[in-house]
């Protein structure tokens, strides 16, 4: 077996690096994501199902509502907040379902619904839903707190997928 020159190692690692530097360049951005107008304040559903204590003591409107505008502001969309959903597209998030209460008294869950109305109507929808079986030392409004913050990336997430499918396809 022979050992490669030093050249040779040197040639092979400037190639990696090239390579994974053209990869992150496709990966880019190409520009500034699209600004989103949300619907505030954010609130439960006419619907939505809550413990009275929860909704007491939690403050899970203004926990929502601060953590879906900074993982907005993180993914480097522009918000504009409004008071009706009836002109233009407007992302409108609720808070469905709260489940659990006390630290040890079993999972927490908490659902929030995502729709992106155009015009006052409905055109995309999803309820986004994650859990917790707990955390040592933290209350009920801790967790639920920490869950709103998953799932304010991953409604992020999901409209930079609607973003992405919206966007006009290079030709081949």
């Amino acid at each position: 077996m022979t050992i490669p020159s030093w050249r040779t190692r040197v040639a092979a690692a400037a190639f990696l690096l090239a390579a994974c530097a053209g990869a992150q360049a496709a990966d880019a951005p190409k520009g500034p994501k699209p600004s989103v107008t949300l619907l505030t304040p954010i609130g439960y559903a006419d619907d939505a199902t809550a413990k009275p204590a929860v909704r007491e003591h939690c403050e899970l409107e203004t926990a929502v509502q601060t953590n879906v505008l900074e993982a907005l502001s993180t993914d480097g969309r522009e918000v504009q907040q409004v008071a009706s959903k009836d002109s233009g597209e407007v992302l409108a998030v609720s808070i469905q379902r709260v489940q659990g209460l006390g630290a040890w008294a079993g999972p927490k869950t908490l659902s929030l619904m995502a729709h992106v109305y155009k015009d006052g109507k409905s055109v995309h929808l999803k309820m986004f839903s994650d859990r917790s079986n707990g955390v040592p030392l933290q209350g009920t409004c801790s967790i639920l707190q920490g869950i709103s913050k998953t799932l304010s990336k991953q409604l992020v997430k999901w409209l930079d997928e609607m973003d992405a499918a919206a966007a006009p396809q290079p030709a081949q």
